[in-house]
Parts: structure tokens; sequence; C-alpha cells
């Protein structure tokens, strides 16, 4: 004798082995075994045998007419199978298993409408509800029916104007219920690709560039990345003091936020007095105000080459960058110095400061030379020279003071590079020529830039510290990097205290820094009860922790967009897409190209000194996963003219560890099981602790990368 039975609300046909008032022992059509309760077999039955009772039946259920079965049906809950001879006719010992077995399915298959109460009991939905039921299931077949279509218009090579509706959106915050997801997944699935490279074959985006692009500005920026404030407060500085100084910046020629400047004034005495001036936009952002809440849901600049999403409007960055010939608010930093350079006395004042010129580091570079400078022979057309010296003189004086506490000279022999990208027309990518140069970190500018911010930065911290004034500061201890509200040392720069100050156009801790920094040069002793944040302060702990992994998100975009310009410059190098390249050895299985920053993996590669020259030929790369694949063509030499030398190039890896990055595509494992087998692997990223300078930063970032 056949069973079937409702089985955890689930209908199966089952042979019975044996059966007591109770319990039947069955053994169901796949061969497994069970015991059940009498109660759950719905009908018995003789024929036929129950692999062809579910073939038949399934058949039979799909003739089913559901829209008559309702009307046959009482409004209340009934047994299904007393049903069966009403609706197939003849009398209830005519109706056979399998109609019996075809009605049940039809009405399980339909729960909205057929409304299961118990084992084979049912109800039947109201006459208001199935209205609504059948709109919503042609609705339904509507949608599913564009949705093959839609599947049907991607294998053919087009892209369907519901899935362009969605850009850029579908690419990494899909709506998985949505239609359009659905087709574009088992499209990919039929072609066996991923759906986000599915995008980029039908030209959803233009490039690889604006799906990086739209990826970020889609997380960090979701209302756009433009500015919407144009009208700025009324504010006037006329009453700030004017600094009886000439100063100058040290910059890039494409830096736009002019953050700092520096002044030397020789005192009568033999004493000198140097100036340190830090932008002051906090004068026009108080606490919670309109252009605050901007600035502190930026948090930063964000760079990448050859563009910026800057933190502030480019009208605040106007009325407060220090531009050459202009008066500008600004903090100044003033410490005075004897004859031996030992440091006398430091004051910080708010006031105006006379911009006399703004140096560029790429223009006067080439005349500045570190031996000239030490023996007092800069050309005469180096504006401000005597000052540069000077101040190159104190930076020897300063770092050595850093060493001491450091315990180890400070490293100067490592590679800076720079990326230059020329637009074509209309910013069209394929146009863009990528220029990447290096130069070794240290040249003199850019030394006493970051010195004098170095002495800024841990002299400032150091005074809130003495104040009990909390801020944004930055400490290291035992080789761990960590931001805090409270000063603590950093061990890798050699200072007591350390805190970020003097970049507030650039980045919003400078600016909470600088603010808190105002309430100590007005109040004094009193300023912890003047400063807009206090200790212990809730807002204070959650602009740190904010800070922190914002800053962090930015920096990792901008190492991506650096490597995807190193594909771009292999791309220039090797149009046919292949090509062999200089590199050298950074660790067992890793290698960097010689002149860009950009690190391969490598299998194969033959044991041997680290930092020795290797060729490499460069098989393929891909701009979506920034992946480069190749391999080791065999040893290689220094060449006269190197961009940067070998032992240069190891010396910036000394401190180095590849970063690995899983670049984050939708899973569409939800709507398919069958994971796409190309799936997008996790790559390695050329984030290291070099500083790779941007042309459109300033010098200054050399300091803030410290």
């Amino acid at each position: 004798m056949y069973a079937y039975l409702d089985d955890d609300a689930s209908h199966k046909a089952a042979t019975i082995l044996s059966q007591t008032d109770t319990t039947s022992q069955v053994e169901l059509i796949t061969g497994k075994r069970i015991k059940i309760k009498n109660n759950q077999i719905l009908f018995t039955f003789n024929q036929p045998d129950p692999a062809n009772l579910v073939l038949q039946a399934s058949a039979e259920s799909n003739n089913i007419d559901t829209d008559f079965l309702w009307e046959l049906l009482p409004q209340a809950e009934f047994v299904a199978i007393d049903f069966a001879a009403d609706y197939f006719g003849g009398t209830p010992n005519s109706v056979t298993a399998v109609q019996k077995a075809a009605l049940l399915m039809a009405l399980h298959a339909l729960p909205a409408i057929f409304n299961r109460k118990g084992k084979g009991i049912y109800k039947p939905a109201t006459p208001e509800m199935l209205l609504i039921i059948k709109e919503s299931l042609l609705k339904k077949a509507r949608e599913q029916t564009r949705c093959d279509a839609m599947v049907a218009e991607l294998i053919a090579g087009t892209l369907p104007i519901e899935i362009q509706a969605v850009c850029p959106t579908i690419a990494f915050k899909p709506d998985k219920n949505s239609w359009a997801w659905k087709a574009l997944v088992l499209a990919a699935k039929h072609l066996d690709i991923h759906p986000t490279r599915l995008l980029m074959q039908r030209e959803a985006f233009f490039s690889h560039y604006d799906l990086h692009t739209a990826r970020f500005i889609a997380e960090y920026f979701p209302q756009g990345s433009e500015h919407r404030v144009t009208v700025l407060p009324a504010f006037t500085v006329n009453d700030l003091p004017l600094a009886a100084v000439q100063a100058f910046s040290i910059d890039d020629s494409s830096t736009t936020e002019i953050d700092d400047a520096l002044s030397v004034t020789a005192q009568p005495d033999g004493n000198t007095e140097v100036g340190i001036h830090i932008a002051a936009p906090s004068l026009m952002m108080p606490k919670n105000s309109t252009l605050d809440k901007l600035a502190k849901s930026r948090m930063s600049t964000v760079y990448m080459p050859g563009e910026k999403i800057t933190m502030l409007p480019d009208s605040v960055v106007a009325a407060f960058s220090l531009d050459e010939g202009k008066e500008c608010p600004a903090v100044s930093l003033y410490a005075l110095f004897d004859a031996k350079k030992n440091l006398l006395s430091t004051r910080t004042v708010l006031e105006r400061v006379p911009l006399a010129a703004n140096l560029r580091t790429d223009i006067l570079e080439p005349s500045i030379l570190q031996a000239d400078i030490e023996a007092g022979t800069l050309p005469d057309h180096v504006p401000f020279k005597a000052e540069i010296t000077y101040l190159f003189a104190l930076k020897a004086v300063l770092s050595t003071k850093r060493d001491e506490m450091r315990g180890k000279p400070e490293g100067t022999n490592r590679a800076d590079f720079n990326f230059t990208v020329a637009w074509g027309e209309d910013k069209n990518i394929n146009q863009a020529i990528v220029n990447i140069t290096s130069r070794k970190r240290g040249a003199p500018l850019d030394a006493i830039v970051a010195e004098m911010m170095i002495f800024a930065n841990s002299t400032w911290a150091g005074w809130l510290a003495k104040l009990g004034v909390p801020g944004v500061f930055r400490g290291q201890r035992f080789g761990k990097v960590k931001m805090s509200t409270t000063p603590m040392p950093h061990e890798s720069i050699g200072v007591a205290h350390y805190g970020w100050f003097t970049s507030p156009l650039r980045r919003y801790s400078d600016l909470v820094n600088q603010a808190q920094l105002l309430a100590c040069i007005q109040y004094g002793n009193l300023a912890l009860l003047q400063a807009p944040y206090k200790p212990k302060d809730v807002d204070l702990y959650a602009i740190v922790n904010t800070f922190d992994e914002q800053y962090s998100a930015y920096s990792a975009h901008q190492n991506n967009m650096e490597r995807y310009w190193c594909l771009r410059w292999l791309m220039q190098e090797a149009p046919e897409g292949t090509g062999r390249f200089d590199a050298v050895v950074i660790r067992q299985d890793t290698v960097r190209l010689r002149n860009v920053p950009l690190f391969i993996t490598l299998s194969g590669l033959p044991d041997g000194q680290r930092g020795r020259p290797v060729v490499v030929d460069i098989l393929s790369w891909d701009e979506l996963d920034l992946s480069v694949q190749g391999r080791f063509a065999g040893e290689g030499g220094t060449q006269e003219g190197d961009a940067a030398p070998f032992e240069t190039l190891v010396d910036d890896i000394e401190d180095t560890s590849i970063l690995t990055v899983a670049l984050t595509l939708p899973d569409d494992s939800e709507v398919n099981p069958d994971v796409i087998t190309n799936n997008i692997n996790t790559v390695n990223i050329n984030t290291v602790n070099i500083n790779i300078v941007n042309t459109i930063n300033s010098n200054v970032n050399v300091v803030n990368s410290i």
C-alpha cells in the first residue's frame, strides 16, 4: 500500500512498510525511510506506484483551473480531497489517486489564494483579496517577461534602459530584489562573467576610471562631490594686527590650498625669529556652523592623480589660502633662536600676514642644491636665499635633536613619486597621458617645510597639553600609530607631543585643533573653559573615530587610483598589451618596476639578494581589479640615468608591507547560488610606507603623511 502524506507542510508520496495504531514506517521515493504519525497521511492508494503518481499528478495539476476551483470551494476551511469529486466529476469513490494528488498540489502551489490551515486543510482568499493577488501575479508575470527580455538584450550586446536607469548604483550597492539586478546576474552567468565586467562590456561606464571614481563617490559622497555652499558669512580681518614680516610659502606649482608659510626675521641682539604661519579658516567656521558641518561631513580633501575633491568650497579656500600679494588671517608660531640656533622662546598669535611670494618647488629645485646652501652660495636669482639658507641650517639642528629622541637618524634616502595627468578633450580618459616621475626624498625645500611643520605641530600639541585642552592628537608607541583626544609621544618622529595643526584648509582634524588653539591664544590659562571642545567631549571622540576611518578610506582610494594610473602608464609604454621592464626585487615573490611604484607578485622568482635588479615580462593587466600578470625574464643591471638607483628603491621598502586589498564588487550569490567563476579576487595594491606625492598636493603633504 502507498500513502500521500504531509511532512512538515511538504507533500510526498511513499510506500508504507509497517503500521501501528498511531504511526507508520514509510519509504520515500528517494529511498529514505522515515517514521510518521498516521494523521500525516492525507490518503492511501494502491496504484500507480509513488514515483509515477508524482509525475502524473504534477502534469494534471497544471491543467487545473484555479479560478473555477476558487468559485467551487466554500469561503471557509475545507478538507481538500473532499472536493476532488466536485471538481473532477463523479463520485468520491471514482476519484483517482492521481486526481486527489493533483488537486492537493494545485492548492499547495498557491498559498496566497488557498491558505493552508492544517494537513490537507485550506481556506480560500476573500474576493477582495483575490483581486489584489491576481493583480500582483499578473505584475510579476509581466516583470518576469521583461526580465527575460533584459537578459536577452544583455546577451545580445545591448544595455537595457532599466539597467541604465540604476547605474552606477547597480555596480556597487545593487537592490538584489530588483529585476534589473536579477537580469544582470542571469545574463552574466550565461556568459560566464562577473556582473560588473558585463556592465563594463555593455558600456554602462565610459571607462574603468569612471567605474572606480563612481564607486568611491557613491560610498563617500552620496549627495555628490560638488560643493553647494557658495555664499560666505560676513567676515572681516581688518581688526587683526598686521605682522611685521615678509612671509613666503613653499609648495608645488599645482597647489591651490596654501595652508602654510614661513618668515625669518633677524633681531638687533643677534637672535633670529622664525615665523610659521598657518591659514586660519576656523575664524569663519565656529562649531556646528554650516561650513563647519560641511567640513565635518568630508573630513579631508581627497587627493588622486590629476584631480582632487576639496574639503572646503573654493570660495573659502580663496578667502583663506596664503596667496602671494595678500594679507591673510593666520595663526602664527614665532620661535626665537640664538646665534647657535638654540630655542629661546615661542609665542603664538592671531594676525594678518603679508605674503610676499609663493615659491614653487618644481621651478626652484634645480637651482637649490644642498652643497650650495651649506656653502652659502645659492644663486642670486633664488628668492629668499638668505632665509632658505638659515632655515636649512635650522632644520639640521632640529632634526638632530629629534634623532636623539628617536634613537636613530631619520631616513631620507627614499623616492617620492609625482603623478601628472594631462587630460584630453572633455576629460576623455582615452586621450589622457600620465607622467610618473620620481625624485629622492629630502630635497632641501621639502626638508625645510617638513621640519618647520613638525616643529609647529609638536609645539602646539605641547601647549594644548600644558593647558589641559583636548584636541585631535596623533602618537606612536611601540610602532603603533594612534589618534587620541589627549597628546602622546610620537616615537618615530621623535617628539614628546604631536598633533595635526598645519593643514586646516585640507583636514578637519587640523581645523578642530585650530579652533582649540584660538581659545588658547585668547584666554590663556582659562582656555579650557572657553574652548569649543571640552575634555571627554563625546563629539570630539566621534570626530577622532570618524576622521581616522574616513581618512584611511580616502588614502586607500588614492592608492587604488595611483595603481590604476600605473596600469595606464603600462598601456602607454606597452600599447600591444605586453612588455619587458626593469624591476627590483622587494621580497621573495614581489618586485617593483624601476620607474613607477607598481608592485607585482611573480611566481617562480629565483631566490636571491633582496634589492637585486631583474627584468620582468608584463603579460597582462586588468584595470577593473587592478591586477597585473607577469613573469621573471632574467637578471638585470643598473643603467645610467635611472630615475632612482636600486639602493634607493630598496630603502623605500625597509618599513614596507604590500597591502592586500579586496576590491568590493556586489555579490551575486543571493540571486544565483552558482557563483560566477571568474569572480574578482584579492589583488596586491601598491600601498607602501613611502609618500607618493601627487602633483596636485603641496609639499606639506610630506609632513602630513608622517
